[in-house]
């Protein structure tokens, strides 16, 4: 479906009113012929005839065709409901179908519980009622019927929809025995069945045009014979596969010296590596004639004997390969991982899913590439140049160049034991002459270490192509060869290290491939980069690998939660019998809070007595009874005195920090609700907590609040913070930076272009800083000394500085306090004070009059605190005056920081690197989970040894917004790799923390996402602070879906494939923005959103050419996409929908939650209504939206800041027909304003 004629087609079937069989025949023709294409399914879907016409319609009498097409939408369409239920279906009851009484019997004697399971299974069928029975009997025989109905259906095939469907089977058979408890029966049923032996010798496994079902098959071999112990849940060792497997083989040279000593001698005595391989145990056998064969498999205990429905004629041959297959060596994960060059719910154990892991990324990667290599092969344009037959590329790409020739520099020997060489480095010219200026610095940051692709490109004229064909997309274009490189050096045609307008690229081949077709390397003509952030997956790869190379394990309380089976609850604190008595610093505001944030608790105060009113925090909470509450006092009297229902508590004194202004400690300023607090409790304590977050519910500052109360409950622990993007670290620590942490404990990790120059976190602003904070108390060091009149160079280095303090401030010290013990007055403790001189620049006066004496020792200790923390800090510092290497210095602070944050694709490619530091940390945080792959979730628990120093894991996310970004579809709904480990936990039935209350968005705005929560209440500020009570200035409501005709007789356009623009959107978009700023909005207040990168760039052309320079408008805070602005907001968001045909992924619910929750005060939506209101999964969002009207209402004679309430009635209203009224309107106040600005002479 492509093109305007095929949505006419479609237009004709879609009727109303009488049902007409003749149209859904039409209709169902139509879909085949497009081999059910997506688009056309999607068009069907959107204009819901699945609802509206096959369902209303459907009965006894319908058609199979009317029945086909239903079955079709139903199940493109998306499933909310839950799994389907088939523990039945693969329970012990499967096994009545195997070989013999005997092989039952001998199977259930491995293990006791099997015994039981056994017993218990035939009594339930033997004392079953007939109903019963029946249903019994359809459990027990559904699968094996299916694998025998498949196994016909492979030595028979008729058409193509017989293999489609055997490829279904195959893909159900995966994910069965994938899975722990679906595996634990019908594996054994499989293998006993020999299940593999009889799909290769199938006809439809033989042809080679087969690819998809080779594939399938060769997944669910590779799981059938996995090392893994089915029963109890274990995966199994190396050294334990090779014994099972040794055991094997010496029972059958046992059999064969017992039974057949005269003719299989030799294999009695063979040793065990020689009868593992096919071609050799075949020769053994040979001399048996059938009837000893048949009678070698009943010994073995291996079928020979199948019922009478299986319709494959078994012969020798099968049976033999069925031998072979049963005493083949196996491999363990382990060894597969060696040679590596569908996600559900479980895994078998931790190297199942680093397996599972390692093959989905790959074809991720590779899909990435093939597409970005189609892309820039279909902009080169490459046709024959007759009469000469050279090639011609007519077109251009940014992303490509054409180069004339390729030199093999260097083809090192290959390594021992290898036949391919080490490496082969090649020379590439880049003629940079004819590019762009733009273009040509992307060129010459080619670096080291990038990866880039050579193509052989011929194409050719002799193709004829018919519809019917399925020509691949390297026949149609010529592409022959492909091959990837990684750069060595960049140099200047003199050999030089220079960037200049020509250049010598040396590039390392692959090895291998150079060794199987060197040949190749002749034809190079085309050289393509990708983006940097693009060619990091082969440092991935090579973190993944090296997962394989060590010991992997998780904390023995996460494991089982982890790969999907246990109880799902058994990690939260409550459940670890490890709930701890915590400091909360500055998490209460007052006691009244603290009261608010646990109502279901008696709160006993410890020492009460000691109170006239209500206690100051800070507070320190008892989770287990304190042995001594004479004098407790329970303040909640309504609740009953239930010790599962108490909370101890006792008040603590803050430490004087010192006298000086930057000594005042920070305190949280937020009051935090109960469920925040819930959420902030929880993550404190060790364990598991899943936190769940609409958009404004405070979930970056629950974080800042976790990590600031480990900080201070567990000084020596250190907390890992992981996120999706580099923008949510840096809101995290924004939020840290106003908490009472020292900087020189932050620390953010990332690549260069994650990190901003205004930022000292990252390493090497944290080392700039380090620096410059040493020369700053160097020269304290050396005041503190003059004042006490100590001479020597104290402050020449942390080391004197060092000695300094233990061998003069310590002993002035000690003798201080030890004199104060002794002193009578107060006015005796100030005079004896010996820093008095030191601290003349802080506020005066340092000791007040009429203090008591415990008050000017505090004083005193605050004093000294202030100088003990300078030291300290400096002792902190001292590896930097012997670590000179920016390398060293950043290993040191990786290892010493008390938080460091990273992004989650940052990790994977410095994963191994940061491993082999030793890198040691007892928390890690992730924030917006819902956005990470499992396997970026997994890596950041896999970075030290010893697992079990990992206390506490915490999940922040909102399942409700957008999962996982992936463009390939199949790897989104077929893999369910959209599936977050957030989602897949929260799936599994983890106990989740949902924050209920919304502090961001105008309570009119929130109304348009809330529902998807079950309702959010709003934060006191909402209802009272005037940014959220007052209207929008110049509109009149304060969130509108403006609808958008065609623009120039043009709606949205493709120019290339999902680069879709729609200019009436993008003008429309530009001339609001221009509206609201000479209406005085700021610019960094408004940010415009598109839903796809092709109309981000329109809008960017059009804004530029129209307010870039104009001093009236100049830029907004951002032009961007949804998906990147996911977890960022502003206050005014203006967002182009862009689709006009079809929604594509705009029919995501989750995709619209998050674009109309980046808005605080002002949401202004364009787009087409008729296709966003037809569609029946966001209608929920749209139908409220539309609840205003769909012309864009403005309100003249107002200027921002507003003085109007959102009650307010207004009389002077305008309402824009359209894009072009609205640019006549802007265009005139712009006159206006130019006039006033040179009247005023400041244009």
């Amino acid at each position: 479906m492509n093109s305007a004629t095929d949505e006419a087609k479609l237009l004709e079937c879609l009727v109303e009113g009488e049902f007409d069989r003749e149209k859904v025949q039409k209709m169902y023709n139509y879909i085949e012929k497009n081999r059910f294409s997506d688009k056309a399914l999607l068009y069907l879907e959107e204009n819901r005839y699945l609802e509206r016409y096959l369902w209303k319609y459907i009965s006894d009498q319908s058609t199979d065709n009317h029945i086909y097409l239903t079955c079709v939408l139903s199940v493109y369409k998306k499933s909310s409901g839950k799994s389907w239920e088939c523990t039945s279906l693969v329970s012990i009851d499967i096994w009545e179908n195997l070989s013999s009484k005997e092989t039952i019997k001998s199977r259930i004697s491995l293990h006791s519980h099997l015994q039981k399971q056994w017993k218990a299974s035939l009594k339930k069928y033997n004392t079953s009622n007939n109903e019963t029975l029946l249903k019994r009997k359809f459990y027990r025989d559904w699968l094996f019927n299916l694998i025998i109905d498949f196994i016909n259906l492979l030595y028979n095939v008729k058409n193509n929809e017989h293999l489609i469907y055997c490829e279904k089977v195959l893909e159900l058979l995966v994910d069965l025995v994938s899975q722990p408890l679906s595996r634990r029966y019908l594996n054994f049923l499989l293998k006993d069945f020999h299940f593999t032996a009889l799909v290769k010798k199938s006809p439809m496994y033989m042809n080679p045009e087969n690819y998809v079902f080779k594939s399938l098959f060769s997944i669910l071999d590779k799981y059938i014979y996995i090392g893994y112990d089915d029963h109890n849940s274990l995966e199994l060792s190396s050294e334990k596969i090779t014994e099972i497997h040794y055991n094997k083989i010496a029972k059958l040279q046992r059999i064969a010296l017992k039974e057949y000593k005269e003719k299989l001698i030799i294999l009695a005595t063979s040793n065990y590596s020689t009868i593992d391989t096919g071609d050799t145990l075949i020769e053994h056998l040979e001399g048996l004639d059938d009837n000893e064969f048949y009678e070698l498999l009943q010994h073995i205990g291996l079928r020979s004997q199948y019922p009478k429905e299986l319709l494959v004629p078994i012969d020798r041959e099968i049976l033999t390969l069925a031998l072979i297959e049963y005493y083949k060596r196996r491999k363990s994960f382990q060894e597969i991982f060696e040679e590596f060059l569908v996600i559900p719910d479980e895994y078998l154990s931790i190297n199942d899913f680093i397996y599972r892991s390692l093959e989905f990324y790959r074809d991720k990667v590779y899909d990435e590439i093939h597409k970005d290599i189609e892309q820039v092969i279909t902009r080169l344009k490459p046709k024959v140049q007759y009469p000469s037959f050279t090639i011609r590329f007519q077109g251009n790409s940014n992303m490509a160049l054409i180069i004339k020739h390729l030199a093999i520099l260097e083809v090192s020997p290959p390594k021992v034991g290898e036949e391919k060489p080490g490496f082969v480095r090649a020379e590439v010219k880049l003629e940079l002459e004819n590019v762009t200026e733009e273009l040509r610095p992307q060129w010459e940051s080619l670096r080291p270490g990038d990866i880039v692709y050579l193509l052989s490109i011929k194409p050719t004229d002799d193709l004829k192509e018919t519809p019917e064909m399925n020509v691949s997309f390297s026949l149609k274009s010529g592409l022959r060869y492909l091959r990837m490189a990684q750069v060595d050096q960049i140099l200047n045609h003199d050999g030089r290290p220079l960037k200049v307008v020509e250049q010598l690229a040396q590039i390392d081949n692959d090895g291998v491939l150079y060794h199987n077709k060197d040949d190749v390397y002749t034809g190079i003509n085309v050289i393509v980069r990708r983006s940097p952030k693009e060619t990091n997956f082969k440092f991935i790869f090579e973190s993944l690998k090296s997962l394989t190379r060590t010991s992997i394990s998780l904390p023995s309380w996460f494991e089982d939660i982890f790969l999907g089976f246990g109880d799902p609850s058994s990690a939260l604190y409550y459940n670890l019998n490890a709930p701890l008595d915590l400091f909360f610093s500055n998490t209460f505001l007052d006691w009244n809070h603290l009261l608010e944030c646990f109502p279901d608790k008696n709160i006993k105060l410890i020492q009460s007595e000691k109170y006239n009113s209500a206690p100051n925090p800070p507070y320190r909470i008892y989770s287990r009874s304190i042995p001594s509450l004479e004098n407790s006092c329970e303040l909640n009297n309504g609740l009953e005195n239930k010790s599962d229902n108490v909370l101890y508590l006792e008040t603590c004194d803050f430490i004087n920090p010192g006298p000086y202004f930057q000594n005042n400690k920070r305190n949280n300023g937020i009051r935090f609700t109960p469920k925040q607090v819930e959420a902030i409790y929880s993550g404190t304590n060790p364990g598991l907590t899943l936190i769940n977050g609409a958009p404004g519910t405070g979930k970056a500052d629950i974080i800042a609040q976790i990590i600031c109360n480990i900080y201070y409950n567990f000084p020596d622990q250190r907390t890992l913070l992981i996120a999706h993007n580099s923008q949510a670290l840096i809101k995290v620590f924004e939020k840290l930076s106003l908490l009472d942490i020292p900087q020189r404990h932050l620390l953010r990790l990332g690549h260069e272009d994650e990190l901003e120059n205004e930022l000292v976190s990252h390493r090497s602003g944290r080392i700039n800083s380090f620096l410059e904070r040493r020369a700053s108390l160097l020269l304290e060091v050396d005041r503190l000394s003059s004042t006490l009149q100590i001479p020597g160079a104290h402050g020449n280095s942390c080391e004197t500085a060092g000695y300094f303090f233990n061998y003069y401030i310590k002993p002035l010290w000690t003798n201080f306090i030890s004199n104060s013990k002794n002193e009578s007055s107060v006015k005796d403790i100030i005079s004896s004070f010996p820093f008095h001189q030191y601290f003349s620049t802080a506020p005066q006066p340092l000791f007040p009059e009429d203090l008591s004496k415990d008050k000017a020792l505090y004083i005193a200790k605050g004093c000294y605190n202030h100088i003990k923390e300078l030291f300290s800090e400096l002792s902190d510092i001292r590896p930097f005056e012997f670590l000179h290497s920016n390398d060293a210095r950043s290993n040191y602070l990786l290892n010493k920081a008390k938080i460091i944050a990273m992004t989650s694709s940052y990790l994977l490619t410095k994963r191994e690197k940061i491993f082999d530091l030793n890198f040691k940390y007892n928390t890690i945080i992730f924030k917006n989970s819902n956005q990470l792959l499992e396997l970026e979730t997994f890596v950041p628990m896999t970075l030290m040894a010893n697992s079990e120093s990992l206390k506490r894991i915490v999940f922040l996310g909102d399942y409700k917004q957008m999962g996982p970004i992936l463009k390939n579809k199949a790897f989104r709904y077929f893999c369910n790799a959209k599936q977050s480990f957030y989602d897949r936990l929260i799936r599994l039935g983890v106990p989740i923390i949902h924050l209920d209350s919304q502090g961001r968005t105008k309570n009119t705005i929130a109304e348009l996402f809330s529902w998807a929560y079950g309702g959010l209440a709003n934060l006191p500020n909402i209802e009272e602070q005037s940014e959220f009570l007052y209207s929008n200035s110049g509109f009149l409501y304060d969130y509108q879906f403006i609808n958008v005709e065609d623009y120039k007789g043009q709606g949205e356009i493709e120019p290339t494939p999902y680069f879709y623009q729609n200019l009436g959107e993008a003008e429309y978009a530009v001339a609001i923005y221009q509206y609201m700023r000479l209406l005085g909005y700021p610019s960094e207040k408004i940010t415009i959103l598109a839903s796809y990168t092709g109309q981000k760039a329109l809008i960017n052309d059009v804004i530029n050419r129209r307010c870039a320079n104009n001093p009236l408008f100049g830029l907004p805070s951002k032009i961007t996409t949804i998906d990147q602005y996911q977890e960022s907001y502003n206050d005014y968001i203006i967002l182009s929908l862009t689709r006009t045909k079809s929604l594509g992924y705009l029919k995501e619910l989750e995709r619209l939650i998050v674009a109309v929750s980046r808005a605080r005060l002002g949401l202004y939506i364009l787009g087409r209504r008729s296709i966003f209101e037809s569609c029946f999964e966001i209608k929920p969002i749209i139908s409220k939206i539309l609840k205003n009207p769909d012309k864009l209402h403005l309100v003249s004679q107002e200027m921002w800041p507003s003085n109007r309430k959102i009650s307010d009635k207004v009389e002077n209203t305008y309402v824009m027909e359209g894009v072009e009224h609205l640019g006549i309107y802007v265009y005139k106040m712009s006159e206006k304003a130019l006039e006033k600005l040179k009247e005023n002479n400041t244009l």
